[in-house]
């Protein structure tokens, strides 16, 4: 870590100060997102008829179950108060 001289006529001999220091962490944090993104986009493509409704079948069984397992929970819980 750098350090200020003690004389007050003397700047920091530092070049980067620790503000520059997380800027440029920033920065170089999105322009990774930034790679990262693009990537995904190179091989996005839009699903066939097929694919779509398999996604959408699967998708709704899923949150059939999930209702219903948070149906039968919210029952039971029903079902201990009442005793």
């Amino acid at each position: 870590m750098c350090k200020a001289q003690p004389s007050k006529t003397f700047k920091n001999t530092c070049n980067l100060t620790f503000l520059s220091i997380r800027k440029m962490k920033f920065l170089v944090s999105v322009k990774d997102f930034m790679l990262k993104c693009a990537r995904v986009w190179r091989v996005l493509r839009k699903p066939s008829k097929e694919e779509f409704k398999i996604i959408a079948k699967v998708s709704m069984i899923g949150m059939l179950i999930i209702g219903f397992l948070g149906f039968v929970i919210g029952v039971i819980m029903t079902l201990m108060k009442i005793k």
